[in-house]
């Protein structure tokens, strides 16, 4: 649906009440010059002033007009046309509140003439306009006693479109000022009084839309469409209506007639497909798609509507197809080349994306796209080619500092510590980063060199863990250094959450393309893991070697920062655990688990304790959930078998198991220690059919 609903969309009427008021004024300043020799004869000059007022009025001079005919109605109240002339003065004058005040005059003398009710909503238009509501009201009912519905000129049908008009704009400016409420009751209005009006209808439905009363809507916009079929707008609010109540059906008949209206707007195309994709008809809308292709292969939102529905359907096949499409028609465009070569990634045909980016790297002489042939090297997990490319990129490109930071953290997993260290020293200098002062200060063995790496690490973010290296574990567990260590775990902490949200933001810009930006060892993950492990060892430390006093102050101040941390938690139970207490340590390590500690080993943790208190069931459920949270893991199945053995259950968690290994046959470590257990409870036929 590519209707959305906003006020920059909103249309409402300006100037047309200016314009039927003008209208009725017109007629009622023709009468007055066509009846003026009536009104001489009428009055027969019994009223000077009356005259000379007239005069003065048509002659041009309301000023003297006015200064005659107040005269003229202080001698005589009693006459109509000295309220009709006087405030007509008024008006060309510009003084719309007297002209208001003698016309309300007028209408309490004389409530049967009609133009007096004109005059004063001319008046009320100037400062005043919802007042003319009640006004053009009453003349409504007046108009409607006369036997032609007409009174001099000023008609019933003339009333009824200028209250129409000022319903509609009341009902604008409502809805401008935040009450779409209100405005709603005034729209309602003038659609009674003006059912010719496209833009009420329009106005109406859109705010009905706002307020999500869809039924309304439809209602609304259904019998505008019977008056005006073909408007644009209209069916755009309809199809926006039905699709919020899932009638698709309806959305895409709607769609479908905007785009048979003019397919030669490939605007309208989209929407139709995109209508047909989320009406569950995706054969239809791949058809309309290859005709909107074929006929509009320059327009780059045919491509990018495409790819949208692709990449939220999470097919990453029909995303590189179309972005093969797009690559051929604007063979120029290196994002379009880019974005290509990233879906080759996305399904793991990590030798066409190198194979593409390598070629793009060396015909555009390219540092970047350098960059993604070797991080597709590094998908597929070819480490040898990947140094190799790296390296001959450092040559190529020795100002391209991206490539220094990735090469050191390559080289560094590698196990080239040397050359890490180098790489990370030269990007570092540059980039001011202190992450990469960190990591040279672990990879020198230079003791001089190390202190000038956290030297100028502590000048920058990662100040906290350059100070925690320069002390040693015993050095920051003594009694003096507590203040220091809280401070120091604070600043750790709050840049471990820092890092943490730029690693959520990069997953969910991960999952809006359906690739990794980057490769693991150089995404804000690795980095996060980096400074996790500052702060698990920081906490072992308090937890393990702080005087238990201490200890317990220090995680009390920590949490009173921190109320929400899952690693204080865990690392307080484990600082009870030290001291003997086994319950407490538990409850505070379930605390953890509650507040969403990650990983096996807090699991493992509490099964160990439960197994320390003879509490075997909930040690074995602590074992399960670790292996839940990582099926891979020894400790966890070595855990289960050994105190099953203890609690004669082996023959329980190998009718566990069982299944579990014939749902998951590649898992060869569950299906080692279910031999090992069915063994073990004499089930040896069973474990002889298990073996490979």
């Amino acid at each position: 649906m590519a209707c959305v609903a906003s006020k920059a969309q909103y249309s409402y009427v300006s100037g047309l009440i200016l314009f039927v008021f003008q209208s009725l004024i017109g007629v009622v300043g023709s009468l007055f010059l066509f009846n003026h020799s009536g009104f001489a004869q009428q009055t027969g000059f019994e009223n000077f002033h009356l005259q000379q007022g007239i005069a003065q009025y048509e002659m041009g001079d309301p000023e003297g007009a006015i200064e005659s005919l107040e005269w003229a109605l202080e001698e005589d109240d009693t006459r109509p046309e000295t309220y009709l002339y006087l405030s007509s003065a008024y008006l060309l004058s510009d003084r719309p509140n007297d002209a208001a005040a003698i016309a309300k005059r007028g209408i309490g003398m004389f409530p049967e003439v009609a133009r007096l009710y004109v005059i004063k909503g001319e008046a009320l238009a100037r400062f005043d306009i919802p007042a003319i509501i009640p006004l053009y009201e009453a003349l409504e009912d007046l108009l409607n006693q006369e036997p032609e519905q007409e009174q001099d000129g000023i008609t019933l049908a003339m009333v009824r479109r200028s209250l129409g008009a000022i319903y509609e704009q009341t009902g604008s400016q409502l809805y401008l000022d935040n009450n779409p409420v209100e405005a709603v009751s005034f729209l309602e209005k003038a659609i009674v009084y003006t059912p010719e009006s496209q833009t009420v209808h329009n106005n109406l439905a859109f705010i009905l839309i706002e307020l999500e009363r869809f039924e309304d809507a439809v209602v609304v916009l259904d019998a505008a469409l019977s008056r005006f079929p073909d408007t644009e707008n209209l069916i755009l609010l309809r199809a926006q209506a039905a699709g919020q109540l899932g009638e698709g059906d309806e959305v895409v008949r709607m769609l479908k007639k905007l785009y048979d209206q003019n397919p030669a707007d490939h605007t309208r195309g989209i929407s139709y497909a995109i209508a047909l994709f989320n009406n569950n008809q995706p054969n239809d809308a791949n058809t309309l798609f290859q005709e909107l292709l074929e006929r509009f292969p320059e327009e780059r939102s045919v491509y990018e509507a495409l790819l949208n529905i692709n990449r939220q359907r999470m097919d990453v096949r029909g995303v590189n197809r179309v972005l093969e499409l797009k690559t051929r028609q604007f063979p120029e465009d290196v994002d379009v080349a880019r974005q290509y070569g990233q879906s080759y990634i996305s399904l793991r045909a990590y030798d066409r994306a190198y194979a593409l980016f390598d070629s793009l790297a060396t015909g555009l002489s390219s540092p970047e796209f350098g960059r993604l042939a070797a991080h597709a090297l590094l998908y597929d997990e070819a480490w040898d080619d990947a140094v190799t490319y790296y390296i001959k990129l450092l040559g190529q490109f020795p100002e391209y500092h991206a490539i220094k930071r990735e090469a050191g953290l390559l080289l560094d997993s590698q196990g080239d510590t040397e050359s890490a260290q180098s790489l990370y020293e030269a990007y570092a200098s540059i980039s001011g980063d202190g992450r990469f002062w960190v990591k040279a200060a672990q990879l020198t063995e230079d003791e001089g060199e190390r202190a000038l790496y956290l030297q100028e690490a502590g000048a920058t973010s990662w100040r906290h863990i350059a100070k925690w290296l320069s002390g040693t574990p015993v050095s920051w567990a003594r009694d003096e250094n507590a203040g220091q260590m809280v401070e120091m775990v604070d600043g750790i902490i709050r840049m471990y959450s820092s890092i943490q949200q730029q690693t959520e933001r990069q997953a969910g810009q991960d999952l809006e393309i359906l690739a990794p930006s980057v490769p693991e060892l150089f995404g804000f993950r690795a980095e996060l893991h980096e400074v996790e492990g500052f702060i698990h060892d920081a906490l072992d430390v308090v937890s393990k070697k702080q005087d238990a006093t201490a200890a317990v102050r220090t995680f009390e101040e920590l949490m009173h920062r921190f109320s929400d941390s899952p690693l204080l938690f865990y690392y307080k139970g484990r600082m009870f655990e030290r001291l003997g207490e086994t319950e407490e340590a538990l409850e505070w390590m379930r605390e953890s688990v509650r507040l969403g500690a990650g990983g096996p080993e807090v699991h493992l943790r509490m099964a160990s304790l439960h197994r320390q208190a003879d509490q075997t069931d909930l040690a074995l459920l602590a074992y399960e959930r670790a292996l839940t949270l990582d099926n891979q893991n020894r400790t966890a199945y070595r855990g289960l078998v050994d105190l099953s053995q203890e609690a004669d259950r082996l023959d329980e968690l190998a009718d566990r198991w069982l299944p579990r290994s014939r749902n998951d046959p590649q898992n060869l470590l569950l299906r080692d220690f279910l031999i090992e257990t069915l063994h073990k409870a004499g089930r040896l036929e069973e474990a002889r059919e298990l073996l490979p």
